[in-house]
């Protein structure tokens, strides 16, 4: 943003405007350039100012802290006294105001000295002061500054109140309206009347108003702002009135000038009017300009947002009432550089401004380097402002860019990728983006297929239309290619980025399992949230799952449904085109948004149906009947890649289970139960763990496949731990070592007892030792926790899923106990001493893994070992608290923590929120070296392809450069042969004799 002295470049920017340029009146200019000079103290702005220090009010200042709410400045109003007609109009909602203008120009015609001071003490009791000025201190233009300068000297001694322009009170509800009403019709009589042109009214109240508007104290300052620019509004009313009457002159002009007979007078007339209507137009215009300079470049400044967001908002109005005249570079670039202003109403008031001007398509042409100056800041607005609603308004300007094809591929793009936001009022707006990019990507498939398409078994020509169901896939696939894309762009990874430095075995396993690295697991609903009222592909859950039940592998495309009875060959339906065939990553990605989807589905029909639960409970049926085939299918297909069978496992919490009762499919779903078992034991992940223990929860709460759920659960139970004793049998798990595979396997069962023993009571199956024939769970888990002492590392998470079964194992004892002591009058003393004595023997273990002066445990069994101690003593103080057990019954459940563990806990945690400081400071550090790194690859990737890009500009350039000379070059004429061609017989004495022809 430019400072102050740029005069020189605006004067050359109005020059080459092709605007006129007038004299200013001696008067005025004298006394505005006096009113401008207080104004230069200010400080510039420039285009990419350092953050501004917020100002401390200086004594006798209005105090108002920077970018201070308008209308919430202080408790009360000033109470202004009624001596003024003008403001007793204006104040008056029921007021004509047209009158009060008629009467105050009669009075100005007749004492002209009286009415400019009630003019002045108008505009000294809009800002709140009652201070008078007479007819004499009024028009004396040279005693302005001095005059003013007493009476803000007399005003910083009252109390800073709320004045009229900012009040919430009844009496100045309307006051902003109708005084920005007044100014406009008076500015309209004065021209009307000449007035404006003829008399001093101009160069006596604009110092006035420039003067306060350069005030310390905020209510001047802001009023004579809001002064300044309604003027400046009602002059450009003016001037377009004007401009338009001056055309129609000249036009009368010209048609004078054509006729074959002149009248010479009327025609000397006619010249005279265009002339005195050019000359009223360019004391406007002067005019307009003086307080352009004085008021507005100053104010769109200062040090108060909220006066820098009414300057723009002014702005705005000024173009929406004269476009012609303020729709150009000098006068645009303002709003432009208010887009980095530090403080969010300027910013918010200038993308409003931009859109009410993007909003006329007639505006574009004028507008068009403005644009492209300005819409590089716009975009990064949208992406990164910290205001959402400015991000909202920018992307709402941006998309009326897109419309007029103002953006670049790239900034659409960057816009589109924020379908991944967080916030869903930025998704929502960027749908848009997303839709269209992927609309015009779809048609461009649809037409290569249907160009490049065979002809059918029916006999359809090549090139026919592409069947409805190819596109539906195309549609998908373009969707899940577009989602990686911008997921990938987020995440910083580049499309093809190490393709020289990457192998070719192209694992697919392993493209599986990084697909929930690449694009962000959980995100993908978010996009599907944001794009799920505007395109329908994304609501079309049959479709994607039928999709996804296609062979996406085989070079043939066909789908995978082979049995007996059945023909090899697919049917039409089955077929996969080859364009559409998803990768991996793809195939993941759709899992994910066919999951959102049916949540979706079922989650508006509960939002829809909040009268009746019949409604929603249909929904969820209809949903129901279409996944049961479907589901073990996709359990069947999906089953060995991590990104996809975790959100499989989702799934069946989204049915309703009834349904398989009502439809005599018992057997599927235990079919479903034998699914989600298998996959918890086949997968040791911590989210496949949690997800299938969730699923597993949801199938026990179906009371009515309760016989099921029963018979399932205790299989599931038999098995968890007939797995466990196979993997330690033989062991002595004190002592013995443990080969890797063997490690990995009892890790994966302690695993998955820790998930599933945090929600289901497993504390018999745990305790069972089959008579006294086989160790029981506990026991192995004890004898496993005894090994937390040796300090392996690679053994440490083993050692935490024991000692975390340990704790919930004292957790659901301690419940059960507790609910029996509530039930029961009685106490079991037996089971809480017990009880006592098994925790006690678990403290112990804790404190010595976790705060132990000896302790050699690894670090992670340290943290979860301090975890669960502590979790330990909150539930035994909440238990065991009068409010708990008022009767005392639970007293010997009580667990004392003594001073000196809790220094040692207090110090152990200290210590880990260093350690894990200077960790985050280490990542940062190579996150830092890493990004740098990509980004010197990614300049030399550009730097090559910018020489390959130069270097065949110029082989065309030569070869371009060749051409002309050829064409250019005289040709010789051509000698005639003395001797035949050997290559070809000489031509025949006879035509027609065509052996003798050459071939």
């Amino acid at each position: 943003m430019p400072s102050e002295t740029e005069s020189e470049e605006e004067a050359e920017a109005f020059k080459s405007s092709g605007k006129k340029r007038v004299a200013r009146p001696k008067a005025l200019s004298a006394k505005l350039a006096v009113a401008s000079s207080a104004s230069k103290r200010k400080p510039s702005i420039s285009a990419r100012r350092a953050p501004r220090k917020k100002k401390i009010p200086a004594e006798g200042e209005d105090g108002q802290a920077e970018g201070f709410a308008l209308g919430a400045l202080a408790k009360g109003d000033f109470k202004i006294k009624d001596d003024n007609s003008i403001f007793n109009a204006v104040r008056d909602r029921n007021s004509a105001l047209e009158t009060t203008v008629e009467d105050w120009f009669e009075q100005y015609s007749e004492e002209p000295g009286p009415a400019m001071a009630e003019l002045v003490n108008f505009l000294l009791r809009s800002c709140g002061c009652n201070s008078s000025v007479d007819e004499h201190q009024a028009v004396d233009e040279d005693g302005v500054v001095e005059t003013l300068s007493d009476i803000q000297d007399e005003f910083k001694n009252e109390t800073s109140l709320a004045y009229p322009v900012v009040s919430r009170s009844a009496a100045y509800k309307k006051f902003r309206g109708s005084l920005s009403a007044f100014i406009s019709k008076l500015f309209h009589s004065a021209a009307s009347s000449d007035v404006l042109y003829e008399s001093d009214f101009s160069n006596v109240i604009l110092p006035w108003i420039v003067t306060l508007s350069s005030s310390k104290i905020r209510s001047f300052r802001h009023t004579a702002t809001l002064f300044g620019m309604y003027s400046v509004a009602g002059l450009s009313a003016t001037h377009a009135g004007v401009k338009k009457e001056h055309a129609t002159a000249n036009r009368a002009v010209e048609a004078e000038t054509r006729k074959a007979r002149k009248d010479k007078t009327r025609l000397k007339e006619l010249k005279k009017t265009v002339e005195a209507i050019q000359n009223k137009q360019q004391q406007i215009e002067v005019t307009i300009k003086s307080l352009w300079d004085t008021i507005f470049v100053n104010r769109y400044r200062d040090t108060d947002a909220g006066i820098r967001s009414e300057c723009i908002a002014a702005f705005s109005v000024l173009i929406k009432i004269n476009p012609d005249y303020w729709i150009d570079g000098m006068h645009m670039r303002y709003i432009g550089w208010v887009l980095s202003d530090e403080s969010k109403e300027p910013r918010r008031e200038a993308v409003r401004a931009l859109f009410s001007l993007y909003a006329k398509k007639a505006y574009i042409g004028a507008v068009q380097h403005f644009t492209e100056r300005f819409k590089g800041p716009i975009v990064q607005m949208a992406i990164g402002d910290v205001d959402t609603t400015i991000r909202v308004q920018t992307i709402q300007v941006l998309r009326q860019l897109e419309d007029y094809g103002l953006l670049d591929e790239d900034q659409s793009d960057e816009i589109a990728k924020l379908i991944f936001e967080t916030e869903p009022r930025v998704r929502r707006a960027a749908a848009d983006f997303f839709i269209r990019v992927w609309t015009e990507e779809v048609a461009e498939r649809e037409k290569e297929i249907s160009t490049g398409r065979e002809p059918s078994a029916a006999g359809k020509k090549k090139g026919s239309g592409v069947p409805e169901e190819t596109k539906k896939q195309i549609r998908l696939k373009t969707l899940a290619e577009m989602l990686i894309k911008y997921g990938n762009a987020i995440d910083g990874i580049d499309d093809g980025e190490d393709d020289d430095e990457a192998s070719g075995d192209g694992d697919t396993a392993k493209e599986a399992d990084m697909a929930d690295v690449k694009t962000h697991h959980g995100r993908v609903a978010f996009a599907v949230e944001a794009l799920w009222d505007n395109l329908d592909t994304v609501q079309e859950w049959q479709s994607i799952m039928e999709f996804l039940l296609l062979d996406h592998s085989g070079a043939s495309g066909k789908g995978g449904r082979k049995g007996k009875g059945r023909a090899t060959q697919p049917a039409e339906g089955d077929k996969v085109e080859e364009s559409c065939k998803l990768v991996e990553e793809e195939e993941s990605l759709l899992v994910e948004v066919f999951v959102a989807s049916i949540t979706r589905v079922i989650a508006a029909a509960q939002a829809t149906s909040k009268k009746g639960k019949e409604q929603d409970d249909e929904v969820q049926a209809d949903v129901t009947r279409a996944v049961i085939e479907a589901l073990p299918r996709l359990f069947a297909k999906h089953q060995m890649v991590l990104a996809r069978i975790i959100d499989i496992l989702a799934i069946p919490r989204l049915l309703l289970l009834d349904v398989y009762l009502d439809l005599r499919m018992v057997t599927a779903y235990e079919g479903l139960w034998d699914a989600v078992t298998t996959q918890f034991f086949k997968h040791s992940d911590s989210d496949v763990l949690d997800q299938a223990t969730q699923t597993i929860m949801y199938l026990r709460k179906a009371s009515s496949l309760a016989n099921t759920n029963t018979e399932k659960m205790a299989g599931l139970e038999e098995k968890l731990v007939s797995t466990l004793r196979e993997v330690v049998a033989g062991k002595d798990l004190e002592s013995d070592g443990f080969e890797e595979d063997e490690l990995h396997a009892v890790t994966a069962c302690f695993a998955r007892f820790d998930r599933l023993y945090k929600v289901v009571d497993l504390s018999e199956a745990l305790q069972n030792d089959d008579k006294g024939k086989q160790n029981s769970v506990m026991e192995i888990v004890e004898s496993v926790v005894e090994r937390g002492r040796l300090g392996y590392k690679d053994e440490a998470a083993m050692v935490q899923h024991a000692l975390s079964i340990q704790g919930t194992f004292v957790m659901w004892e301690t419940l059960n106990l507790t609910k029996k002591a509530a039930e029961n009058d009685q106490t079991d003393y037996g089971a809480i001493a017990s009880l006592v004595e098994r925790r006690g023997n678990m403290v112990d273990k804790l404190e010595e893994f976790s705060v132990g002066q000896t302790s050699n445990a690894a670090e992670g069994v340290k943290q979860k070992a301090l975890v669960i101690l502590l979790d330990a003593h909150i539930l035994s103080c909440a238990i065991t608290s009068a409010k708990s057990d008022p009767d005392g019954k639970l007293t010997d459940l009580r667990l004392t923590c003594s001073d000196e563990l809790q220094s040692r806990c207090a110090g152990v945690v200290e210590a880990e929120i260093e350690r894990r400081c200077e960790e985050l400071q280490a990542f940062w550090a190579e996150d830092d070296e890493r990004n740098e790194k990509t980004k010197r690859r990614r300049m030399a990737r550009m730097m090559k392809i910018a020489m390959r890009w130069t270097a065949t500009r110029i082989r065309l350039r030569a070869r371009r450069v060749r051409r002309r000379a050829r064409v250019a070059r005289p040709q010789k004429p051509r000698r005639r042969r003395l001797s035949p061609n050997p290559r070809r017989p000489p031509p025949s004495s006879e035509p027609n004799d065509s052996r003798s022809r050459p071939v």
